[in-house]
Order: structure tokens, then C-alpha cells, then sequence
């Protein structure tokens, strides 16, 4: 199930990107999404991963290094900080956007993304994002942290100032502990 919402997520992305795209990974994890997105912008587009702890970073940079990926800028960071850790140059040109939640696979799983950072990001992603910009959501309300995330995640994205800025669509597989996907493509 969970390789289904990856593959509806990357299917989504990949429409309409092109080599030379600039694109995020705000939560970089093992990096496979790292890795998908620096294939698919090509040796001259630019990718900016994200993490907050070092040993994913460090996963992700062998993931790319083995590869042949140059195009990726890691960052020990949070995504909610993404806006002063992107140039402004980048500001508004950014193609594509993926945020895979919950904690790292394989790591601590008491060490999780936060619903507090997660919105502000989300927030922060209408003024990254070019016009016609995707970002994919994954939540995981299958454990207490994650049920809460997804739950703050799904409140915001049903606001009023979300829906003006984008037209979502919901991939919610049976279940409600079941991973949700948020498809979001930012209007003009």
C-alpha cells in the first residue's frame, strides 16, 4: 500500500517537470525521494533536501553519491526554515515539492516531523512555489504523533486560504491509521 501512494506521489511530480527544474525535499529521510527527484530535474536542475537530523542526511548522501547525483544541495535543517535556507533567487521558482512525514524509516521513531513545523511549511511553500508548482503530503496516522500530524495537516488543508492558493486532491486508502496522500498543485 504504501509503494502505491509513492507511485501515485512520483507520478504526480513527474507530470510537467522538466530537466532544469528547482525542486524540494523538505523531509529527506533515506532519500529515495531525494534520489527520484534529482533523476527527474537532470544534471541541470537543482534540488534542495532537507532534514533535521544528520544520520539521514548522511544516508541520503551516499544514496546519491553511489548514483552519480551532483545536483542536490543538503541541508540540516527544518523544512518550516525553508524560506531563509533557499535563496531568493529560487523564491517563487520552485517546481515541485515533496513531504513524505513521520520519522525516518529504520531510525528513532520517537524522533517525527511536528505538526507545528509541517504547517508552516505548507504555509511557507505558497510563496516557493511557481505558478502551477505540485507538492505531494504523505501523513501517517498510524502511530499517536502521526495521527495528531495528519489530523492538523487535514484542518489546515481544508482552510480557506489552502484552497485559494491550490486545487487539492485527497488519496486516502481504507482505514483511518491507513498513510494519507495530499496531491496540491498551486494555481496561478
Amino acid at each position: 500500500l504504501m509503494e502505491q501512494l509513492t507511485t501515485i506521489a512520483q507520478r504526480f511530480i513527474r507530470e510537467g517537470l522538466v530537466h532544469g527544474d528547482t525542486v524540494i525535499d523538505a523531509t529527506a529521510g533515506n532519500g529515495w525521494d531525494t534520489l527520484f527527484l534529482a533523476k527527474e530535474v537532470g544534471t541541470l536542475g537543482k534540488v534542495y533536501a532537507f532534514d533535521i537530523q544528520v544520520c539521514a542526511l548522511l544516508q541520503t548522501e551516499a544514496l546519491l553519491s553511489n548514483a552519480g547525483h551532483e545536483n542536490v544541495l543538503l541541508i540540516n535543517g527544518s523544512h518550516e526554515d525553508m524560506t531563509s535556507l533557499i535563496p531568493e533567487s529560487d523564491h517563487g521558482r520552485i517546481a515541485r515539492v515533496m513531504l513524505n512525514l513521520g520519522y525516518l524509516p529504520g531510525g528513532n521513531k520517537e524522533f517525527t516531523t511536528k505538526s507545528k513545523s509541517t504547517l508552516k511549511a505548507i504555509e511557507l511553500l505558497k510563496n516557493l512555489l511557481q505558478p502551477r508548482g505540485r507538492v505531494t503530503i504523505i501523513t501517517y496516522p498510524g502511530h499517536a504523533s502521526g495521527e495528531f500530524e495528519a489530523n492538523e495537516v487535514e484542518r489546515l488543508l481544508q482552510s480557506e486560504s489552502i484552497h485559494q492558493a491550490y486545487k487539492i486532491e485527497k488519496v486516502f486508502p481504507a482505514g483511518n491509521k491507513a498513510p494519507r496522500l495530499y496531491l496540491l498543485e498551486k494555481c496561478l
